[in-house]
């Protein structure tokens, strides 16, 4: 994708600037970490921001994962 004009953001904390950020992971774990680890996209997105989570992931965790996310202003 970056051959083709996509940018590299290097880590989660080079997608503090974007609005939507969207996630494709394997399974409830691997979302979890992304989000709230360590210096998780939880850390580094904005209020107002938004998150796609497009992962085939527990419904349950997935609504826990965007209350959360809801508690800091993203959707």
């Amino acid at each position: 994708l970056v051959a083709r004009g996509a940018a590299d953001a290097g880590s989660f904390a080079g997608l503090a600037s974007c609005d939507i950020v969207v996630t494709m992971l394997p399974d409830t774990p691997d979302v979890e970490a992304v989000l709230f680890g360590e210096g998780g996209l939880a850390t580094v997105m904005r209020p107002g921001s938004v998150l796609v989570d497009m992962s085939s992931i527990s419904p349950i965790a997935t609504r826990v994962f965007a209350d959360r996310l809801l508690e800091q202003g993203v959707d």
